[in-house]
């Protein structure tokens, strides 16, 4: 059998991480263009999780009366939203302003600290609701997702794009 969701998402994981630690690490000349990187890394990854695990995992606890799941869920929803504001912040900063450094800083932590509870808690969530079966079927519209959403960027539309009720990610499945 080959990687699943999860082994897949802890290593896209870790491509953002060490994008964050190069980020910090380069020289004025190289930070947009890492920036961009993190951007064409994490927001597709981000709406596709978003649009797949996110979402089924929402409307099984909705199903299930789980409110601590609705809780982890809706958490993560809404640090992919501080995340895109930080990215969005980032870009609008000068790579050669003193406070460029200090915002990256505050995107890395952010961006861990989101990567952590999602690989712990989210992920221990969702194995107690979607079934093993399941898993192959969601990494495969996941890859599918995500390769949308890359093909959308660098739109700034992508950067703001806000999920609501009405959007296809909060539809019940079939």
């Amino acid at each position: 059998m080959g990687k699943d969701l999860y082994a897949q998402l802890r290593e896209e994981h870790q491509g953002v991480k060490d994008l964050l630690t190069q980020a910090l690490e380069c020289s004025e000349e190289e930070r947009e263009g890492i920036l961009i990187q993190i951007e064409r890394e994490f927001i597709p990854h981000a709406r596709a999780e978003e649009q797949t695990l996110y979402s089924l995992l929402q409307e099984r606890a909705g199903r299930r009366n789980s409110p601590q799941a609705m809780d982890i869920v809706n958490e993560a929803f809404e640090e992919h939203e501080v995340i895109d504001q930080l990215l969005f912040n980032l870009k609008e900063t000068s790579v050669e302003s003193e406070r460029w450094e200090a915002q990256m800083n505050i995107l890395k932590e952010n961006i861990e600290h989101h990567l952590q509870e999602e690989e712990g808690e989210l992920f221990k969530r969702a194995s107690e609701f979607i079934e093993k079966h399941e898993i192959s079927e969601i990494y495969e519209e996941y890859k599918e997702a995500k390769e949308q959403f890359k093909q959308e960027l660098p739109s700034q539309r992508q950067v703001f794009q806000k999920i609501t009720p009405s959007d296809h990610a909060f539809r019940p499945r079939a």
